[in-house]
């Protein structure tokens, strides 16, 4: 297996990319705690910058899907929406490396 396959499952595989943001999540829970209303405000202060990020991914994750015929290509859009766009950029970089290897066999 090639360097580039293990690092880009490597943190999939591992969990790191469900773990890694409880790293920050969790010592902030403990030192504001659990607030609703400040829990929910913070992270989307700026969401017109997350919500153009995981757009212009989205677009580009099914522009290009489409153009390799991958199979499984509804599983990045469910892993941005569940669990982050880290966790899904990673899979589909792996799907798309997959895809382009059996296109030149």
């Amino acid at each position: 297996m090639s360097g580039g396959r293990v690092a880009v499952r490597l943190p999939c595989r591992a969990g790191g990319s469900a773990v890694l943001p409880y790293l920050i999540f969790v010592p902030w829970v403990a030192r504001h705690g659990f607030v609703r209303p400040v829990f929910f405000r913070l992270p989307f202060a700026s969401g017109s910058a997350a919500l153009f990020a995981a757009a212009v991914f989205l677009l580009w994750q099914q522009v290009a899907a489409r153009r390799l015929g991958m199979a499984r290509r509804w599983l990045p859009p469910l892993l941005v929406t569940s669990v982050g766009l880290c966790c899904a950029l990673l899979l589909f970089l792996a799907m798309r490396e997959r895809a382009v290897a059996q296109a030149d066999e």
